[in-house]
């Protein structure tokens, strides 16, 4: 079985709504972040990819484990993150970003809904 490719996921929370954002060519939100670099730490991923997708800067991070996911091809690995300024999408990344209340309908991907569920449940949540 192929290994599976580790992707930093951040989970960002603001006014008790998720921030979701759609690739280009999809029709599902997901939560930002992206592959990680080799050598790259989750951590450093994350940040680096909510700056590259949503020119967010991190002022806070910290590694969620107990959030992490394994998808069919991708494990998810958690990072919930406390960011600064607006979000603006990069369009070169983005087709769509948005706030989510966790409870409006939208074509969400299953990692999305496992994640935030696992959050709300735990004492973070």
């Amino acid at each position: 079985m192929p290994k599976k490719r580790r992707r930093a996921t951040a989970l960002v929370i603001q006014d008790d709504q998720y921030l979701l954002v759609r690739d280009k060519g999809k029709k599902e939100f997901s939560l930002p972040g992206r592959g990680l670099n080799k050598g790259e730490a989750v951590l450093t991923a994350a940040c680096r990819e909510l700056s590259e997708e949503l020119g967010l800067k991190a002022y806070k991070a910290e590694r969620r484990s107990d959030l992490d996911f394994e998808g069919g091809v991708n494990a998810y690995k958690v990072v919930r993150v406390h960011a600064g300024g607006k979000p603006k999408r990069n369009d070169g990344e983005l087709a769509a970003f948005r706030w989510w209340n966790g409870k409006d309908k939208l074509p969400l991907f299953k990692n999305v809904t496992a994640i935030i569920s696992r959050y709300e449940k735990s004492a973070g949540g």
